[in-house]
């Protein structure tokens, strides 16, 4: 790694200074810093191979800057390192993209090799970002859009009859289980294939900002327009634009979003501007939002026009093997080290057996780790039982816990919170524990709660 340059983000000065020293030894310049307007200054100035960031920064969403991170350099790695690790942050963290997700206290050892390992496998990285950015027409949905299920038989038939209607679609689906690459599919199925793809996270705004990457910079007498680089809107004229976890975009964008698709072609100077066709991913159910005022209707109405939902790979268990298959062979294409070419069937019935909360993507990272963690040839049940997290059993005499099915979504979740704390004795430390959530969080949801605040 001689050569190699590092961003370290720790509000901790003794960590910065332990992490920079482990880095020195290894021949790679170190840049520390202590917050997220420092480490985002430096990463949109001065590229790096490695970004290690405490998830947890004093008054400060280290997620998203991870997140932030990601797009920024998409091709360094990007490492999570967290004093309070759940398994909601992992998977999160595996969504957006980081490469190893650690917790402390840190082991210099494990750092190490997670670091190595990235090193060995940049190459194959980059070249998997690069077929993912790419704008021409290729062969990347086809080739990667694995499925054995009818569920999945049935979508791909659905993606054909979408693609042939130049009209706005809504992809539906739990986290990780592959709807940018539907989305992608039907770009190049379509009449717009030989235009650009431009996929944008709409969970990168933030309110009241005036230059962004989907729109570019508001024209107005306090904010005189600048040498920006294009928004997303412009780079997609003409083609598709991919809008991801479009529930998160804040109410301002949804307004300019909704008088964007009303415009149309717009002449700009000599020229005619196409807008492109709009295919949002989500998450969530729309419509309750709609309800509660999170979400424009008007939008709602004209992005629901034609509509995809994408089942959880846990009710597609057909699925499992294929993808794992195509996954390990990415593996032995792509990485710059033997790797295993199977599973024994005691492993893969481990597999089949998981619900899989994380869905594909978690998949995908299971057989990566797998496949880098192996001495042999084939993967044993024993590496893939130690890579999956154990499922938490409640004991025989604990009944399940009770909370109302109405009212508010913060009541729900002070309710689960009180009955935990009930069953750690009081113990908000052991609760929070037990719910992968910070203590001050807790503190946070039990505001006004005097019997519970003590």
């Amino acid at each position: 790694m001689t050569g190699a340059r590092a961003l370290v983000v720790d509000d901790d000065p003794a960590v910065r200074r332990v992490i920079a020293d482990m880095l020195d030894g290894l021949g790679v310049k170190t840049s520390t810093v202590a917050d997220v307007g420092e480490a985002l200054a430096l990463l949109k100035h001065e590229p790096v191979d490695f970004i290690l960031l405490d998830l947890h920064l004093r008054g400060e969403d280290g997620m998203s800057l991870a997140q932030q991170a990601v797009q920024l350099q998409p091709d360094a790695c990007t490492i999570v390192i967290t004093g309070h690790p759940s398994f909601h942050s992992s998977v999160e963290a595996m969504r957006l993209g980081v490469c190893d997700y650690l917790s402390k206290p840190l082991s210099m050892d494990a750092l190490q090799i997670a670091m190595q390992r990235a090193w060995r496998n940049r190459g194959a990285r980059g070249s998997r970002r690069l077929r993912q950015s790419d704008a021409s027409r290729s062969n990347v949905g086809r080739d990667t859009f694995v499925f054995s299920s009818a569920e999945m038989r049935n979508l791909r038939v659905q993606t054909r009859r979408l693609a042939e209607l130049d009209k706005p679609v809504l992809i539906w689906g739990e986290k990780g289980v592959g709807k940018s690459r539907l989305a992608r599919l039907i770009h190049e199925q379509s009449t717009r294939r030989e235009d650009a793809l431009v996929h944008f996270r709409c969970d990168a705004l933030r309110d009241g900002q005036h230059d962004n990457g989907l729109f570019g910079e508001a024209r107005t007498a306090a904010v005189p327009m600048v040498n920006h680089s294009r928004a997303a809107f412009d780079q997609a004229s003409g083609g598709t634009l991919i809008l991801s976890d479009v529930e998160r975009l804040p109410l301002w964008a949804q307004v300019r979003l909704l008088e964007q698709l009303d415009r149309g072609t717009q002449p700009q100077g000599r020229i005619t501007v196409e807008p492109p066709r709009i295919i949002a991913t989500t998450s969530a159910d729309l419509k309750p939002l709609v309800d509660q005022g999170a979400f424009v209707a008007e939008l709602y109405f004209r992005l629901n026009v034609l509509n995809m939902r994408v089942p959880p790979l846990r009710q597609r268990i057909d699925d499992i093997r294929s993808l794992a298959s195509f996954f390990l062979g990415e593996q032995q294409r792509g990485g710059t080290h033997p790797a295993p070419h199977s599973l024994t069937d005691e492993a893969w019935q481990a597999l089949c057996k998981y619900h899989w909360p994380g869905n594909v993507a978690e998949l995908a990272n299971v057989i990566e780790r797998a496949s880098l963690e192996s001495d042999s040839d084939i993967i044993g049940r024993a590496t893939i039982e130690r890579l999956l997290p154990q499922e938490e059993t409640l004991p025989r005499n604990v009944e399940t816990i009770t909370i109302p099915v109405m009212g508010d979504l913060k009541e729900m979740e002070r309710a689960i919170v009180r009955e935990v704390i009930h069953r750690c004795s009081g113990n908000k430390a052991a609760a929070a524990r037990r719910l992968g959530m910070h203590r001050k969080t807790i503190y946070r949801l039990l505001q006004g709660d005097v019997s519970m605040i003590s």
